[in-house]
């Protein structure tokens, strides 16, 4: 069983027992999503990451905001109908459920962590990040 799947059972296991479950959603928007599959030197995949950007204008690029790894397909971003937006959802293992949204989607395939390269340009202490989790009440 997924670990998305064991949340959502413990959820309503909690339910049907009577227990009461408030659970906040972290949202954040940002610019640009990137599903990035990461391969070894031998094609061999390394990891799949989910790559959150925001545009800067001053440096003209995109830079990294912030990344999970991908642990489930349930963590796929999909388009938002009846919008131009792509959504992704998931349980994240200490910041309870967080929603990002996007306007644009790309997938790559590397053979370099983009994140990592990443961290020449923008040390990971100098990110604005994701919001911090909404507290559980």
């Amino acid at each position: 069983m997924g670990k998305l799947n064991i949340g959502l059972a413990v959820i309503v296991s909690m339910i049907l027992i009577g227990g009461s479950i408030r659970q906040e959603v972290t949202t954040d928007r940002v610019d640009l999503i990137e599903i990035n599959h990461y391969y070894d030197d031998a094609g061999q995949p390394v990891l799949q990451q989910l790559i959150f950007y925001d545009w800067c204008a001053s440096a003209r690029r995109f830079q990294i905001r912030d990344f999970r790894l991908i642990e489930s397909p349930q963590q796929l971003p999909h388009r938002v109908p009846g919008t131009d937006d792509y959504v992704v959802v998931w349980l994240d293992k200490h910041d309870g459920v967080r929603r990002v949204l996007a306007q644009s989607l790309t997938k790559t395939y590397t053979r370099f962590d983009p994140e990592m390269a990443e961290r020449e340009h923008v040390p990971m202490e100098q990110r604005r990040k994701l919001t911090p989790p909404l507290r559980k009440r």
